[in-house]
């Protein structure tokens, strides 16, 4: 499996000014497929996920986030993704996002790596690119991601893989969630052009349920 596949970003694309004061969240979650950048982490199963945030008043953040995973071709059964950085927003309403994220795999160590990123982003629209020295892969990303009002959330996505020893690949995304109650119930719609074409890459459609506190 493709190392740049094994990944999950976890820090959102859009920046966002610095928060009063110190603050710290937590999460959990959990979704019928775990999907990212197009690509079915958990061989279409579920996964249960949860996390921690800290935010200081100055931009600067760090956190810690982990989901189970089941990776054809890896014994990895879980992963731990560590991430920091700073944001920032200026007057004008551009926002910017800079940071590191480490990702250790439990039982697939081999799999383990890091990625710097940076991205930008105004009002709805963003982007941001990661890119991992080591293996010299990178990924480039867009999204669109509004409030249509009563708690209801739409987002768009595109990506590019920039693959070093494997074919380069596009993916998509459209969702939408609903906050009830601080829980966020949503449906994800991914897809790829990776190659060869499974189960695992193409048309996913995902149930997802997440609380922060």
């Amino acid at each position: 499996m493709k190392r740049i596949i094994n990944v999950f970003v976890v820090c959102g694309l859009t920046a966002s000014p610095p928060v009063t004061g110190d603050e710290v969240k937590g999460n959990v979650g959990i979704v019928s497929d775990y999907v990212f950048r197009g690509v079915s982490q958990t061989d279409n199963k579920l996964a249960i996920q949860g996390g921690a945030d800290y935010n200081h008043e100055t931009g600067l953040y760090a956190g810690a986030w982990a989901t189970n995973v089941d990776i054809p071709g890896s014994d990895a059964k879980a992963r731990v993704d560590l991430y920091g950085g700073y944001k920032m927003k200026l007057s004008s309403g551009w926002g910017f996002d800079a940071g590191l994220i480490a990702y250790s795999f439990v039982r697939g160590t081999h799999n383990n790596f890091w990625e710097i990123y940076a991205g930008a982003g105004l009002g709805p629209v963003s982007a941001k690119i990661f890119h991992d020295p080591d293996n010299n892969n990178s990924y480039l990303q867009g999204a669109w991601n509004a409030d249509i009002g009563s708690g209801i959330k739409v987002s768009l996505g595109a990506g590019h893989s920039f693959l070093s020893h494997e074919r380069d690949y596009t993916d998509v995304m459209m969702g939408v969630s609903k906050n009830f109650a601080g829980l966020d119930l949503g449906l994800t719609f991914t897809d790829s052009t990776q190659k060869p074409r499974s189960d695992l890459n193409r048309s996913i459609l995902a149930l997802s349920a997440k609380y922060v506190f």
